[in-house]
């Protein structure tokens, strides 16, 4: 109830009520499973961002891994009803040396 004026009831089948006393930890229990994923790299959680790090010799070992790993990321947020926000996606390659070389990674259909 806010001013008096109280909210249709809603069913849904997913999801936590946003801004819930609960929210957080029921949000947590969620989505730590996403560490069973089968990945090359390694995946960081903080809230609702996820970070992934790859880690490779070549650039091409980093396009394989780094894709499969966001492949099986993208089939578990499939799988639990997630949908990834690719617009708030980005990557960084860093070491040395660098080459003038087109990498692709995907996420989805993006």
């Amino acid at each position: 109830m806010h001013n008096k004026h109280i909210s249709d009831v809603r069913n849904t089948k997913l999801s936590v009520p946003q801004g819930g006393c609960l929210s957080t930890i029921l949000f947590l229990v969620f989505i730590n499973d996403i560490f069973k994923v089968i990945i090359f790299g390694i995946l960081y959680l903080f809230a609702d961002d996820l970070t992934l790090v790859v880690i490779a010799k070549t650039y091409d070992e980093l396009e394989v891994k780094a894709n499969s790993d966001l492949k099986a990321v993208h089939e578990w947020l499939i799988t639990n009803k997630l949908v990834p926000n690719i617009e708030k996606s980005n990557f960084i390659i860093m070491g040395c040396p660098l080459r003038s070389t087109e990498i692709s990674f995907k996420l989805g259909s993006s």
